[in-house]
């Protein structure tokens, strides 16, 4: 996508028109957009991280026991490849009818340039974790990421989306799409089906269409797609980016506003060699609803993945073989990313509405000793009242160990963050969980106290 994307926006440069990325639905298109201007963007508050000192000196947020591990490669497989020595971007979800909590990965024998699927564990009060079952096989080459869950008329609902070729590229004109199933229990599910006018060539046969599906199912999936908002990114001129190579926005974190549930902003990942996270802002005509009920017990926050990202509400494919828009994709122009002073390692960040007026959290790896090619490491947690100044700063995690098989490709760092809250999950109080990779390897969480954060 990134080679796609640079020969389309020299197309449009050389044209003398504004340059647009505009992620709408099934597919991705290049064009010009009119320009919207916002006076305040997302930005660090205070001093900013000091890669030389210990948490890059930040404070340390305080943990109301120690890190949980919910799956090990060297304890859970015994470092056997069949059952995965990679294992990346958990993310967390607590079940009230089941009394449980959920955690999903993307686990492969190796590394993730093959055979990747999804595994999922559960657990009753987010400690003691199962052994993980198969939620999505691997289907294609490169297989499959677990996206966020989603929860739509009482049915949970599990996705992931299929990546035919290795590292978000689709250069042979093959496409990426999401699928999704029922979760009925901790290891009982309904089957799999493509939410894709199309699916990816050579994929149709292994599952049905949505539209294919039972009643309540379409008429779920056709919730869902309600919400999706569309998502236009002006690409800045090159003169005024500091990215360097490759990861072109790929992976994002969208929310709205607290106080203006209209008003949206996108926090953007940099290439790998930007410093910053950049970002763009929009307003909807109406709200996005990205944000938990008024009355809610709990929350989890929606991780962006770029190429193949599900973020409730948003929903993006690739840039080849679209074959068409859902009809009530919503509308929303949004300005020219910027770059902002927020730090960034880079690597996916996670950002969500807290309660009780908290404002907006982010989880990422805000600074840290190797700059935006080094660690990911610390791995912190930022939040803003007003979802603009970022005047709170946390390390939930520093001190990253040497991966177990560096040989394999696992970069060091505490990666791909996820977070959710919960003021009543069960026998769970109060609590702020944060799950995490741990140098693409092992899958840990760490609990603590809500009113830490607030």
């Amino acid at each position: 996508t990134d080679r796609l994307r640079d020969s389309a926006r020299r197309s449009i440069m050389a044209r003398g028109a504004p340059t647009t990325v505009v992620h709408l639905g099934l597919f991705v298109m290049v064009g010009s957009c009119a320009s919207a201007t916002f006076k305040d963007m997302p930005q660090w508050m205070g001093p900013l991280p000091q890669p030389t000192l210990p948490r890059a000196g930040l404070k340390q947020l305080p943990r109301l026991q120690p890190r949980v591990t919910v799956f090990n490669i060297t304890t859970s497989t015994g470092g056997n490849s069949s059952v995965g020595l990679y294992n990346h971007g958990p993310m967390v979800v607590w079940v009230p009818d089941m009394s449980t909590f959920l955690c999903a990965w993307y686990n492969a024998p190796l590394s993730e340039s093959h055979g990747m699927r999804v595994i999922m564990a559960a657990s009753p009060d987010a400690v003691t974790w199962t052994a993980p079952v198969e939620l999505f096989p691997s289907t294609s080459s490169h297989g499959e990421e677990n996206e966020p869950f989603v929860t739509v008329n009482g049915r949970l609902y599990a996705s992931a989306s299929d990546a035919p070729t290795y590292n978000n590229t689709h250069d042979s004109g093959q496409r990426g799409a999401l699928l999704m199933r029922r979760v009925l229990g901790p290891s009982n599910f309904g089957p799999i089906f493509w939410v894709a006018t199309v699916p990816p060539p050579g994929q149709l046969l292994k599952f049905p269409l949505w539209t294919d599906m039972d009643g309540q199912t379409i008429g779920d999936v056709r919730d869902i797609l309600s919400t999706f908002v569309n998502e236009t990114v002006r690409m800045p001129p090159k003169t005024q980016t500091d990215m360097t190579k490759g990861s072109l926005f790929n992976e994002r974190s969208l929310y709205s506003l607290p106080t203006d549930g209209a008003a949206l902003v996108l926090l953007l990942r940099g290439g790998r060699g930007s410093p910053h996270l950049w970002a763009a802002r929009c307003k909807l005509d109406g709200p996005a609803g990205t944000g938990p009920a008024p009355d809610a017990d709990f929350f989890s926050c929606k991780s962006g993945t770029g190429a193949y990202e599900y973020e409730q509400p948003s929903l993006v494919f690739d840039m080849k073989n679209g074959s068409g828009l859902p009809p009530s994709v919503r509308q929303c122009n949004w300005s020219v990313p910027v770059a902002t002073n927020i730090p960034d390692a880079p690597s996916r960040t996670c950002a969500g509405h807290l309660p009780r007026g908290g404002g907006i959290g982010v989880l990422g790896n805000q600074g840290g000793p190797g700059g935006p090619n080094g660690p990911r490491d610390p791995l912190t947690f930022i939040v803003a009242t007003d979802g603009i100044h970022y005047d709170k700063q946390w390390a939930v995690e520093a001190g990253s160990p040497k991966p177990k098989w560096p040989t394999l490709g696992h970069p060091q760092g505490w990666q791909y963050p996820n977070f959710m809250w919960c003021k009543s999950c069960g026998s769970i109080r109060d609590v702020i969980i944060f799950s995490y990779s741990v140098s693409k390897e092992d899958i840990v969480i760490t609990l603590a106290s809500l009113n830490d954060v607030l």
